[in-house]
């Protein structure tokens, strides 16, 4: 199994979006996928369409609660997706075992050929947690230049984490978000990025669309039947992602 982390230490970069929007997409390429969201706030089950309390979450499985598995892997309505939901509300500076979350995905590993990991904006303890279980990030970045600024910080901070770790980890890509290639500062920005990570580290970028954020009122197996710039930029993505990882 190989696992791909979607995070930044910013918020409102679209990150939880792009996690559900990837996990699906791949799901529908044929790879059995688990998405886990790291993030106590829990949208990632209202973006996957399930208005559900659930009894279990990672956040108390990582702590060392003894939960079955088979009670937190929850199926979804989409051929291929599951997902394990987050424990609301938890307080993530109680997790202290920074293995915890790789020990774990030991357990899944065979059941599965791709797993997601969606993340909260802050949280080192999260972040390093992780990078430890994972084989790739991919950032998503709001294109602005605040977006941009923040971005390559966390991608400075990413590596010295990495370097720490001495592991093997790969930038899978900083992905941009909110992208109008109208506005003349968004393809400067981008221009910027590629030149500092390189063509070869950017992924095509999202256009804003608004039909993209509505897939956490509508669920998103409905939403991927409409017409939407911003769900066929996440195709592509999905695309790239492929081409790069097998």
């Amino acid at each position: 199994m190989k696992t791909i982390l979607i995070t930044n230490r910013k918020g409102g970069v679209g990150k939880t979006t792009t996690s559900i929007n990837i996990a699906y997409g791949l799901a529908l390429s044929g790879k059995k996928v688990l998405l886990i969201d790291l993030d106590t706030q829990g949208h990632i089950q209202y973006g996957l369409g399930i208005n559900h309390i659930f009894n279990y979450g990672i956040h108390k499985a990582l702590n060392g609660e003894k939960i079955d598995i088979k009670f937190l892997i929850q199926k979804t309505k989409i051929k291929n997706l599951f997902f394990i939901p987050a424990d609301i509300n938890y307080n993530s500076s109680l997790l202290q075992n920074k293995n915890s979350l790789k020990k774990f995905l030991r357990k899944v590993d065979k059941h599965f050929d791709i797993c997601i990991i969606d993340t909260a904006p802050i949280s080192d303890t999260i972040l390093e947690m992780s990078i430890i279980a994972s084989n790739y990030i991919i950032v998503p970045m709001k294109t602005e230049y605040l977006g941009l600024i923040g971005t390559i910080q966390f991608i400075k901070i990413f590596y010295k984490i990495v370097s720490k770790l001495k592991k093997d980890f790969e930038l899978l890509g900083i992905l941009p978000t909110f992208y109008n290639k109208s506005i003349k500062e968004h393809n400067e920005i981008l221009n910027e990025l590629e030149k500092i990570v390189g063509k070869n580290k950017l992924l095509s970028p999202i256009r804003k669309d608004i039909k993209v954020t509505k897939i956490f009122k509508s669920g998103i197996k409905s939403f991927y039947n409409e017409h939407s710039r911003g769900l066929e930029d996440y195709k592509k993505v999905v695309d790239e992602i492929i081409k790069n990882i097998d």
